[in-house]
């Protein structure tokens, strides 16, 4: 019989570091060892998965966050050893939540650059995604140019206007 070994090396632990000349700063739940390498845990309280960014269909599904804790946290904080691999763990649902497609370092460079054009040109379109899952928890809405409460304001804009 297998028995896999499971050693944790850190809890709450810091990191920080840079990927595509952008400064990254976190902190991973807990860090384990074992037979294939380190694992970056990530816990979460409930039992879905975070929103990420938008994908190819404009539905908030891309995950950042493991990616980031791999590429960054891993490489600081155990440089040169192998990161096996990264999760979130539902303390609600005491199981193994991960995304089943989790981006790679290439997808995620060629993301971050995008990003670091919007930084550069100070450029930052509004484009939530298709189900707004982002406009559910963004406080900003009353200078968004999106959504129903954007075409209210547009509407009674045209019409002071006489339009």
């Amino acid at each position: 019989v297998y028995k896999r070994q499971v050693e944790i090396l850190a809890l709450e632990q810091e990191f920080q570091g840079e990927i595509e000349a952008l400064k990254v700063k976190g902190y991973i739940d807990r860090i384990d060892r074992c037979n294939e390498g380190i694992v970056l845990i990530d816990y979460k309280s409930g039992g879905t998965l975070p929103k990420g960014i938008k994908d190819q269909e404009d539905k908030a599904k891309i995950d950042l966050q493991l990616p980031l804790y791999k590429a960054v946290g891993g490489a600081f904080l155990y440089p040169g050893e192998h990161v096996a691999k990264t999760l979130y763990y539902s303390l609600s649902k005491a199981k193994d939540i991960s995304p089943r497609h989790v981006i790679s370092e290439t997808e995620l460079r060629e993301i971050l650059e995008g990003f670091k054009q919007h930084f550069q040109t100070g450029v930052y379109p509004v484009a939530p995604d298709r189900d707004r899952e982002a406009c559910r928890y963004c406080t900003n809405e009353l200078v968004c140019r999106q959504g129903d409460l954007a075409e209210i304001r547009y509407a009674a804009r045209l019409q002071r206007k006489g339009v």
